[in-house]
């Protein structure tokens, strides 16, 4: 695999001949699971300059070359560790939403400090309470269907808009020891997560001393809870949003602060999944 990948990056054979070792001692090594923002991985690689290196063209040339090679190796690796990811994520959610969905889009985001969204009409009905998903229904939750008008335009409630709740739970990917990347929820009861406008959601109601103990950080995942019965079993575990800072309550010692925000921009949408609720 190692000189497979030299000979694509189009260096000599002696060039890989003596990369190839130092190549092999990469692929050896899978890094932890990578950043749910892909950005993020990308950002870690890139940061690392390239080495200033004197001496011979030939042992310059040989030094820029190695640099390269890691950059991409490990570019490859967060690929590699991103379709697991992927993989584990849909084998968790299972395939339950196909039915009874359609995709439908968005005329555009209501004004006023709302944060709520207007859909096109539709010729198959539209009910108060369906869901609405993002990422072509890879189990983003955007909101709920707030309303229906003529037509079947529906209005979309996102799940940042002020005072919107629901129950949820903290998640993470690891790797298990047997190899597979699996999905840990981090703390044993759900709390509530409550949108607070400007596509942002927030948890205040935990003590700091029980985030602290879960080891709740910034990139944790916040998925639905299996206790919302509003939302139905069949999102039970569907993404909402990533924990961007935990900190400490302002006004309120002992209790954390923490922010939360979808992987996209809601208000930005072009589209969005419609499920029907099944009990």
């Amino acid at each position: 695999m190692a000189a497979s990948l030299l000979c694509s990056l189009g260096m000599s054979q002696a060039t890989s001949d003596r990369l190839g070792a130092s190549v092999q001692s990469l692929f050896a090594v899978v890094s932890g699971p990578v950043h749910w923002f892909a950005g993020a991985g990308s950002a870690r690689i890139v940061a690392e300059p390239a080495p200033l290196v004197e001496g011979s063209d030939e042992s310059v040339r040989l030094t820029e070359e190695n640099w390269l090679l890691r950059r991409q190796v490990q570019m490859l690796t967060l690929q590699i560790e991103s379709i697991a990811r992927d993989e584990a994520e849909k084998t968790r959610l299972g395939q339950a939403i196909e039915d009874a969905s359609q995709t439908l889009q968005v005329i555009g985001a209501v004004s006023g400090g709302r944060e709520l969204l207007r859909l096109v009409g539709s010729s198959t009905p539209v009910a108060e309470g369906d869901v609405a998903l993002f990422a072509a229904g890879e189990g983003g939750l955007a909101g709920r269907v707030q309303s229906v008008g003529a037509g079947n335009q529906a209005l979309v409630r996102l799940v940042t808009d002020p005072g919107s709740k629901l129950l949820a739970n903290f998640g993470r990917f690891t790797r298990s020891e047997a190899g597979p990347v699996v999905f840990d929820t981090l703390m044993s009861q759900p709390f509530v997560l409550e949108g607070r406008g400007q596509g942002e959601m927030k948890v205040d109601s935990l003590k700091t001393s029980d985030v602290q103990k879960a080891g709740i950080k910034p990139g944790d995942l916040v998925v639905l809870a299996a206790a919302d019965e509003k939302w139905s079993n069949q999102f039970v575990g569907f993404r909402v949003g990533v924990v961007t800072a935990v900190e400490e309550k302002v006004d309120a010692a002992g209790f954390a602060d923490i922010r939360v925000r979808p992987e996209t921009d809601l208000l930005k949408l072009r589209d969005v999944l419609i499920v029907k609720l099944t009990q």
